[in-house]
């Protein structure tokens, strides 16, 4: 076997790269002869179409397999529900570090479920690769399980970019592994194109400290990002979204933070949102749903994409407001929640102010002698018996 410019040549292992007949063989046999070697030399697969039954599993320490560029060297999977297959689990090993992918396409089909699976693998790196064609119900373009530390650079599935008869139910997906029950951490996605999957660009299931940089996840069938209760401290910066079906971002997670992106559709803080972060950018709607605590909303600029059902609603508690410029108003403004009124039991009648934040209370009408305000074990008569009092 030849061994040129430090990489091992999939076409001298008989591929056919037609794209029609079978390299089963001569890839299962490649990816064997160069994780053989002792210091584990790059595997290179020159432009074409390569097709294959079911591929071989990559989870070695230090592999690194390139191509010709992510639309010219194509893998294409006709059979196995795993395109591109990357788990350690399959070899009863902890983690696996530093395998790298970069310049080529992955090429699914109707029942493929994971177009890029990888599985207990750290510090790995994808740059420039493509994805196509994956089960439209469940399937995934690059689905990472207890992925830690690693780089996703200009990862694109996008129907802009390519026709897909079979397009994926989601973009990328990152959870806990099944086999170890460990969470994805600290990966870091930069310059992801995700348009025009069914459901959700971004789905993060069970990860903590993604940060997702520049880049979009648009015109997908239901959201741009989702991120489940049990994700922490995940932060998306300089993103674009538009033309998601129900919200470009729906969050359910802990220390989400959203930094000088673009929302032509809207922002959700569901129920178990805690603590989440919008800084700067342009969006039409950002919605706190009620159950969601402590957000803060700084230096946004909102209703700027003219829906006509843009603005904010806040039905959270102990949500912070700053530098919140109105774009229909051409002003700052400081929205506002709507009065609730408060049914007075028999006296003495107390009412705590459990929301975390500021709280108005106005007394209007009835017969009160008397409004004593606690905080901790300090009391004291305000001496008042009607108008407004602020509970902190």
């Amino acid at each position: 076997m030849r061994d040129y410019n430090e990489s091992i040549n999939l076409r001298w292992l008989g591929a056919h790269v037609d794209g029609v007949t079978d390299d089963t063989a001569s890839i299962s046999g490649w990816r064997d002869y160069v994780v053989s070697l002792p210091d584990k030399r790059k595997a290179y697969a020159p432009a074409g179409i390569y097709s294959y039954t079911s591929g071989p599993n990559w989870a070695v320490k230090g592999v690194h397999v390139f191509g010709d560029g992510k639309n010219n060297t194509v893998f294409k999977c006709t059979t196995a529900q795993r395109g591109f297959n990357i788990d350690a689990s399959e070899y009863g090993i902890a983690v696996v570090y530093d395998v790298v992918l970069e310049d080529f396409c992955v090429e699914g089909h109707a029942d493929c479920l994971h177009l890029i699976y990888v599985e207990n693998v750290s510090h790995m790196t994808l740059r420039n690769i493509n994805t196509r064609e994956a089960n439209s119900s469940s399937g995934a373009a690059f689905t990472g399980l207890f992925t830690v530390a690693s780089v996703l650079e200009n990862f694109t599935c996008s129907i802009n970019e390519q026709s897909m008869t079979n397009k994926p139910y989601y973009g990328i997906v990152l959870g806990v592994s099944p086999s170890r029950n460990f969470r994805s951490t600290c990966n870091v996605i930069t310059n992801p194109i995700i348009e025009g999957v069914v459901a959700t660009g971004i789905r993060l299931i069970s990860a903590d400290f993604t940060t997702v940089i520049g880049g979009t996840s648009e015109a997908n069938g239901l959201y741009g990002i989702t991120t489940g209760n049990v994700c922490r401290c995940n932060t998306f910066k300089g993103m674009g979204f538009e033309a998601n079906g129900t919200a470009d971002i729906l969050d359910a997670g802990v220390n989400t933070y959203v930094e000088n992106c673009y929302t032509g559709t809207s922002i959700v803080f569901t129920a178990t949102s805690r603590r989440p972060l919008v800084n700067g950018g342009l969006h039409e709607r950002i919605e706190m749903q009620a159950g969601c605590s402590s957000a803060v909303i700084d230096g946004i600029t909102i209703n700027y994409f003219n829906t006509g059902s843009g603005g904010i609603v806040d039905n959270g508690t102990g949500t912070a407001f700053r530098n919140v410029f109105d774009y229909d108003l051409n002003a700052y403004i400081h929205p506002k929640k709507a009065r609730s009124p408060i049914t007075v039991s028999a006296s003495p009648f107390t009412y705590t102010n459990s929301s975390g934040g500021f709280e108005y209370v106005l007394i209007v009408g009835g017969n009160v002698t008397q409004v004593l305000f606690k905080r901790d074990t300090d009391q004291s008569n305000t001496g008042v018996t009607s108008g407004l009092t602020l509970l902190a």
